[in-house]
């Protein structure tokens, strides 16, 4: 089982991750190239489970944007 981010999201209508942490107030993400602007370096595509999972990385990722 790989670590999930708690800043991992699956915005409506896409299926693979976007990262809260980085959302600006006020920017629609109901368009695709706002949705580009979040999308999540730190995920894969699971064929067993059939959807988007974090990568190893996703620990040090969340690590960064945590810090003060």
């Amino acid at each position: 089982m790989s670590w999930t981010c708690p800043h991992a999201t699956i915005l409506k209508g896409q299926k693979y991750f976007s990262c809260k942490k980085i959302m600006k107030e006020g920017v629609d993400y109901n368009l695709l190239e706002n949705k580009m602007t979040v999308f999540c370096a730190c995920q894969r595509w699971c064929n067993e489970c059939r959807h988007v999972i974090n990568t190893d990385g996703a620990k040090q990722c969340f690590e960064y944007h945590s810090k003060p």
